[in-house]
């Protein structure tokens, strides 16, 4: 009899854990996700396509935060640099947006940057201080 009390005191503290983690776990993602909503701007950059009149149209996935036509975004380039540059346009399956928020798979068009020069597997972000 001693095993069987054992494993039912295991087996209720178990149980008692387990839903009070399951109790909390919706409300902590959406913070999570509110959280990352309101972070500054970050975009995964996966590839980088040139356009018609010496425009770069830089394809990712934004992690966090929000990115509007007109917003200033630090490209980085491949010689260790940033660039402060203008979003032109952002389009979702060619559908254009005005505003993407974190979570969603866009196209953001910046003007006056080689596409060759901006490296893909870094960040597009904001908070640039200055243009070079």
């Amino acid at each position: 009899m001693q095993w069987n009390t054992r494993f039912f005191a295991v087996l209720s503290v178990s149980a008692i854990m387990a839903g009070s983690l399951l109790a909390t776990t919706p409300a902590m993602a959406k913070d999570k996700k509110e959280d990352k909503a309101n972070a500054p701007f970050k975009l995964y950059i996966r590839d980088v396509q040139t356009i018609a009149g010496g425009s770069a149209e830089i394809f990712g996935r934004i992690t966090a935060g929000s990115v509007s036509v007109g917003d200033t975004v630090c490209v980085p380039l491949d010689t260790d640099q940033t660039v402060a540059r203008e979003v032109t346009a952002i389009t979702e399956f060619s559908a254009k947006l005005d505003t993407a928020t974190t979570g969603k798979s866009v196209h953001v068009v910046v003007g006056d940057v080689e596409p060759e020069e901006v490296l893909t597997n870094d960040y597009l972000t904001t908070g640039c201080d200055s243009e070079s």
